[in-house]
């Protein structure tokens, strides 16, 4: 590069001797000569210092270039290098937390079997212990038998009670009372299960009264007893399908009066479950 430069140099000197006007005399052609000659030397000098000040630029930028390029570079592959790592890192995350949910699934699964399978068991026997008892027996341990207390009246009968139009008649005296179905306290019998029941009221009817009772579920009438002027023990009997809950219980619809003969109580409530 540098011999073009000189060349291009040399050139343009040719052409400035040439150039000369050959009428000036020879002492002033060579001093206007040689003022040209210093001025291209000069001229030459600026460029030659310019050319090597650009070179030097040239190349320290190479260098900064180089220096910049391997840094970015450096980075870039440690970036890179990172990258895999946390990529790596990451995907034995994944592997190590998919293997978890799967063992979990396959927990949850085995524990849901179990649970199911447990409780299908239960459901299974508790139908059959609901089955097995149709069919050998007719009557459950659901019953009770409750009567009227005795007192003794002038004339030797033993009266029981005098009871008012819609009085609800309480039997105070239990002799029978599986499962507390009967409460003596308020005259209900309230179901204990769900199931078809059979009621029974029996009473002695006095001389000349007029008796009418009514065996009652949850206000309506399922049966009634009307006697007028007769004399005698009587008794109705009623059926009903009572859910867990249902009261039952005697209603006297006039004013009646009930009796028993020689210390035997005539006047009684009783009911049980029937299994149909």
């Amino acid at each position: 590069m540098w011999n073009l430069v000189l060349i291009g140099l040399s050139g343009i000197l040719v052409g400035v001797l040439l150039s000369m006007d050959r009428t000036f005399p020879v002492g002033l052609c060579e001093e206007k000569l040689l003022k040209r000659v210093v001025r291209v030397e000069k001229l030459l000098n600026d460029t030659f210092e310019n050319i090597t000040e650009t070179h030097v630029r040239i190349k320290d930028d190479s260098v900064k270039l180089n220096e910049a390029l391997h840094a970015q570079l450096e980075a870039f592959i440690d970036t890179a290098l990172f990258n895999y790592g946390a990529v790596r890192e990451m995907n034995s995350t994944i592997t190590t937390l998919a293997g978890t949910y799967f063992d979990k699934v396959e927990s949850f699964i085995d524990t849901a079997t179990k649970n199911i399978t447990a409780t299908l068991d239960k459901m299974n026997s508790s139908i059959t212990r609901l089955i097995e008892p149709k069919g050998k027996s007719v009557m459950h341990q659901v019953m009770f038998h409750v009567q009227r207390p005795v007192v003794r009246d002038g004339e030797g009968y033993k009266k029981l009670y005098e009871y008012g139009i819609n009085e609800k008649v309480v039997f105070e005296l239990v002799v029978h009372n599986e499962v507390s179905g009967y409460d003596p306290s308020t005259g209900y019998f309230m179901a204990a299960e769900a199931g078809v029941y059979m009621f029974t009221l029996q009473y002695w009817s006095g001389y000349k009264h007029l008796d009418h009772f009514q065996i009652v579920k949850e206000g309506r009438v399922l049966t009634m007893s009307l006697q007028k002027n007769g004399e005698g023990c009587f008794s109705v009997r009623a059926f009903a399908l009572l859910a867990l809950g249902d009261k039952v219980w005697v209603k006297s619809t006039s004013t009646d009066n009930v009796y028993s003969e020689k210390g035997s109580c005539m006047h009684s409530f009783s009911g049980m479950i029937v299994r149909l």
